[in-house]
């Protein structure tokens, strides 16, 4: 059980740190599964202990547990200060795509391991998990495209002054693919969060002088 965070400037560090670490962990794990594959040691959704996909599995949701543990403890922190932003929809929104749909893999693994879903005359009981996972996602996506649309209206992100067509600027498509590609703030966090977290005012510093 992890301890609960502190509203202190080590609840920012740590929980940075507990959502970074999922940044990381999630490569090597797909790393580890390409090595497995190709040493025939991993198939996807085998439970089987002589296959590499429960130890990546394992190692993969408690990852995904420590950030979204991470996540809701800052949700409760901040919530009365984001509250007109409803950031509770969002979260579920966005996490729910990334995490619930890879615990649903987990799970339609477990129902193939325990003899729930079993082999057919044509194609064996992996085989139908994947497929019935991958329409699971197919029909789980019409919702979550919906939601997105009262999650994220666009109207939040306008300013009120330029609220207008003849007003409104355009940041261009490059600017916008260099900016989303850009992996300059995930590697000032991991260098803050982790190189200096026993400096409780340097992260914030660092901040300040860039700005300036």
């Amino acid at each position: 059980m992890l301890p609960p965070f502190r509203p202190d400037w080590r609840f920012l560090v740590e929980c940075k740190q507990y959502v970074l670490q999922y940044i990381y962990v999630r490569p090597a794990t797909a790393f580890l599964s390409v090595c497995f594959f190709v040493m025939n040691l991993y198939t996807p959704g085998n439970m089987d202990f002589d296959s590499g996909y429960p130890y990546i599995a394992i190692i993969n949701t408690l990852s995904v547990s420590i950030s979204l543990y991470a996540l809701f403890e800052f949700y409760l922190v901040v919530r009365k200060y984001l509250q007109r932003r409803n950031p509770l929809i969002k979260f579920a929104c966005i996490k729910g795509i990334v995490f619930l749909t890879y615990w649903q893999s987990v799970f339609l693994s477990i129902l193939v391991k325990i003899g729930l879903i079993r082999d057919s005359p044509t194609r064996l009981a992996i085989y139908q998990a994947s497929s019935l996972q991958n329409f699971m996602i197919c029909m789980e996506m019409t919702f979550f495209a919906i939601g997105h649309v009262y999650a994220y209206p666009y109207v939040e992100h306008m300013n009120e002054r330029l609220a207008t067509e003849e007003t409104m600027e355009t940041t261009g498509l490059m600017t916008s693919v260099r900016h989303a590609s850009s992996m300059n703030d995930f590697l000032e966090d991991t260098e803050r969060v982790f190189f200096h977290a026993q400096d409780p005012m340097r992260p914030y510093n660092a901040i300040e002088d860039e700005d300036m």
